[in-house]
């Protein structure tokens, strides 16, 4: 193992007890992997502290005595983090506390612009087409195949690993499969999941368990706050972004502003008149503005552009 000085080893024990915190924030992955990779010896460190821990995971815990840790006046240390942190001490000098999500050379933040698709090969076999204005973080762990999905959308196609579950996350949902192809869309108040290829499992993001199974065809849609509604799909309609068409179905008018919002890089609202209106029909993907006035044209829309974004009014009659 490469050396390391003093100061990157604590630099290490520092960003390792903060990705312990279940809250930590994209923007903190990408200033880790910054730093991960801005010396070799910031790499090294990190690996001997991530070791101290997975030394540990692997012992009976009647082998390990967090002994000390108590602080006069403050409850006692979880066994888990004492433990921890009693090792940390014995092997770098210092404390470590929690236990590690993920190897930190397999933590990566893909996003695309506007106007961008991306095809990402994942170091499993696995492949993910990332659509224009998304934002998708990759972590994988020696068990588990974790990303997560934190806007837009992505279409993943799963190297299978009966051994290795890989688990997308998106909002309030985990989404797990072994071995197939699926489509996960995420906005702020709708998340969508559609099954071209074999089986994709779904439940809440804090749960093991298991509240849907969609097989191809199958699409899961759910807005904020409402239950979910299951369909039968074609397999293929909720890609056709990748070959640069929307296809709508009586959709509601909000989901397809939804749309236009991320197409276009600045809110897409929804104004007087347009609470029950639904669209069916295929927008070809070009630039937000060209999309915007060919929904204008199959609609009785007025729209309205200021410094705040674009709104969609029902036109008068």
């Amino acid at each position: 193992m490469a050396a390391y000085s003093d100061s990157a080893r604590d630099q290490a024990i520092a960003w390792f007890n903060r990705l312990q915190n279940p809250d930590f924030e994209e923007a903190g992955w990408i200033d880790f992997t910054a730093w991960l990779e801005a010396a070799p010896e910031n790499r090294a460190a990190y690996d001997a502290v991530e070791s101290v821990w997975l030394g540990f995971e692997h012992l009976p815990q009647g082998q390990v005595n967090p002994m000390g840790l108590r602080r006069p006046g403050k409850p006692a240390l979880s066994f888990r983090y004492a433990a921890a942190a009693t090792l940390a001490i014995a092997v770098i000098g210092l404390g470590a506390a929690g236990y590690l999500r993920g190897r930190p050379d397999s933590v990566q933040i893909y996003r695309t612009a506007a106007q961008e698709i991306r095809t990402i090969a994942l170091a499993d076999g696995s492949r993910v087409v990332l659509d224009r204005g998304s934002v998708l973080k990759v972590a994988f762990e020696r068990r588990l195949r974790r990303v997560e999905l934190f806007s837009g959308e992505a279409n993943f196609s799963v190297a299978h690993d009966s051994t290795r579950p890989f688990v997308v996350m998106a909002g309030e949902k985990r989404i797990q499969v072994v071995g197939t192809e699926f489509d996960v869309l995420r906005q702020p108040e709708r998340l969508q999941v559609t099954v071209t290829q074999g089986l994709v499992a779904v439940g809440a993001a804090e749960s093991d368990r298991t509240d849907y199974r969609l097989a191809a065809g199958d699409q899961l849609e759910q807005h904020k706050g409402e239950a979910a509604v299951l369909r039968r799909v074609e397999p293929g309609s909720a890609a056709g972004w990748r070959k640069g068409v929307l296809i709508y179905r009586d959709s509601p008018l909000e989901d397809v502003a939804a749309d236009l919002g991320r197409y276009l890089g600045t809110p897409v609202r929804l104004g007087p008149g347009t609470e029950e209106m639904t669209f069916s029909g295929v927008l070809r993907i070009a630039d937000g503005q060209a999309m915007i006035d060919r929904l204008e044209a199959f609609m009785p829309l007025d729209v309205r552009s200021d410094s705040g974004g674009v709104t969609l009014s029902r036109k008068a009659p």
